[in-house]
C-alpha cells in the first residue's frame, strides 16, 4: 500500500521506503494482519504480536496472515543513515507507542521534532501492559504539549481522549514550537 501511495503521489524520486518495523531496538518481530469480517485483510489493523495474538478491538474472522519483519529504532535508523535532523515523526503503531518513543529518545532529545502519534489504549493495555496515560506522561516529561482535534478544533489534551478506541495526538515541544502552540490554541 505504501508503494502504491508513493507511486500515486509521484514521490518515487523523493521517498525512500524501508521494509522494517520501528520499535525500541534492533531485531525481528511478528507482524499480524487480521482478516476483517467483510473478507478483506485489515492492513490498517496490522499489529506486532506472537502467533497467539489477536486484537480485542477489531471484529475479524479469526483468520490472519503473519510475517517476520526486521525492527529497528528511530535512533539506530537515524545514526545508520547519517540523518542530520528529524523534523517530524508519525507513529501509528497499534499499541507499540512506548516502544517507538523509547527507541527515538536520542533523536527526540536532539531535534525536538513535531510528532503525530496515534495513541491506542486498548492495544497498549492488552499487548504491551501500558496505557494511553503513560504515553502522554512520557511525552509531557520530554517537554511536549499534546493536542487533539475535536469537532474541527484543536484543544490541548493531557489525559487520554474519551470515547474513542484510538486517537491521533499532535505533539509539539513547548520550547521549540512555542509559536505553533500559541497559534494552535488561538
Amino acid at each position: 500500500m505504501l508503494e502504491s501511495a508513493i507511486w500515486f503521489q509521484g514521490l518515487n524520486s523523493t521517498v525512500e521506503k524501508h521494509h522494517k518495523a520501528v520499535g525500541a531496538g534492533d531485531g525481528v518481530v511478528t507482524l499480524t494482519t487480521p482478516r476483517k469480517i467483510n473478507g478483506n485483510m485489515g492492513r490498517a489493523y496490522a499489529f506486532v504480536g506472537d502467533d497467539g495474538s489477536s486484537r480485542a478491538d477489531v471484529v475479524s474472522t479469526g483468520d490472519k496472515t503473519q510475517e517476520i519483519v526486521g525492527v529497528t529504532s528511530i535512533d539506530n535508523f537515524v545514526a545508520a543513515n547519517q540523518i542530520q535532523h528529524v523534523d517530524f515523526i508519525r507513529a501509528d503503531c497499534e499499541g507499540a507507542e512506548m516502544l517507538v518513543l523509547e527507541g527515538a529518545a536520542r533523536t527526540i532529545e536532539r531535534d525536538s521534532p513535531s510528532m503525530l502519534i496515534e495513541v491506542h489504549p486498548i492495544q497498549l493495555e492488552t499487548m504491551f501492559h501500558s496505557s494511553g496515560q503513560a504515553v502522554l506522561d512520557r511525552l509531557h516529561g520530554l517537554g511536549y504539549r499534546t493536542f487533539v482535534q475535536d469537532e474541527g478544533r484543536w484543544q490541548e489534551c493531557n489525559v487520554p481522549f474519551k470515547g474513542k478506541k484510538w486517537k491521533d495526538y499532535a505533539c509539539l515541544h513547548a520550547e521549540r514550537h512555542r509559536d505553533r502552540v500559541v497559534k494552535l490554541l488561538s
